[in-house]
């Protein structure tokens, strides 16, 4: 099994870097979303919430387009004791950012009766999985250093992360339709996501290789 050179662990944190870097773009256009939202939602939402709404956007985007595959990424990247305490704390910090971006979300959809839109359901089940995937992580790590091996709490924990990685993403477009956002806004968003998530994919594939 070969290792990670140090010269490969900074190329992929270079990587990670210009991936994060890179979600701006999206992060401006969830900011242009109040300024082409039509005056029905400003007139319900008010100026106070057309705040509550852009920064709803950016955390989430945040959130989801850079500090949940960093996260991951990190584990595979970093070594030992180190990429574990990394890893958790580095998750654990995204899930409290995006605790905050729900609950922004929650008063939006309840100020604009907006429960039964599909954003804030699939919201809903993203943050559901959001909750049950640390817990699945603990139990994986509890049970591995009794039998060594992989479990299917690990399993669980990858997989359920990485849906909860895809649906955020999609979801974030669901969001930018419901605030109206101009359809540059929505290609920006659209195109940064693609890139983010196939960079996601393509680093973790080429660190599963080198590892194997």
């Amino acid at each position: 099994m070969a290792g990670i050179t140090g010269e490969q662990r900074s190329t992929d944190l270079g990587i990670l870097t210009m991936l994060c870097i890179a979600i701006i773009p999206a992060v401006y256009a969830q900011d242009n979303a109040q300024d082409a939202t039509d005056k029905d939602q400003n007139t319900v939402l008010g100026s106070h919430g057309k705040h509550v709404r852009t920064a709803h956007g950016v955390i989430m985007a945040v959130v989801f387009l850079c500090l949940k595959p960093a996260g991951a990424i990190l584990l595979r990247v970093l070594e030992g004791k180190l990429a574990f305490r990394v890893h958790v704390g580095w998750q654990i910090t995204a899930w409290l950012i995006a605790v905050t971006g729900v609950g922004l979300g929650v008063w939006l959809a309840k100020t604009m009766n907006r429960f039964g839109d599909k954003h804030p359901i699939i919201g809903f089940v993203v943050v559901t999985l959001f909750v049950l995937q640390p817990s699945f992580g603990y139990i994986h790590h509890r049970v591995y250093w009794r039998v060594r091996k992989r479990t299917v709490w690990g399993v669980a924990h990858v997989w359920v992360g990485r849906t909860v990685l895809l649906l955020g993403i999609i979801n974030g477009g669901f969001g930018l339709q419901a605030a109206e956002n101009s359809v540059g806004g929505e290609i920006a968003y659209a195109v940064v996501a693609g890139v983010s998530f196939l960079a996601y994919v393509g680093i973790m594939t080429v660190i599963a290789y080198r590892k194997h």
